[in-house]
């Protein structure tokens, strides 16, 4: 939400706008692993969805 927005940009700010920040600690980069992980979930999911989607529509 925009509190994150808000706490996301200041980081940056204070870091000079080096993003390493944010894996520097353990606790860091396991927050950003856990939403990478979590976001390639869901793309895999709708990709997957998407393909059976499209192979159903497809006359046999």
């Amino acid at each position: 939400g925009p509190l994150v927005e808000e706490y996301f940009r200041r980081a940056v700010l204070l870091s000079r706008g080096d993003l390493m920040i944010f894996v520097q600690r353990p606790i860091s980069a396991g927050f950003v692993a856990l939403s990478a992980l979590l976001l390639g979930t869901q793309l895999v999911i709708a990709l997957r969805n998407a393909l059976r989607a499209r192979s159903a529509v497809k006359p046999a």
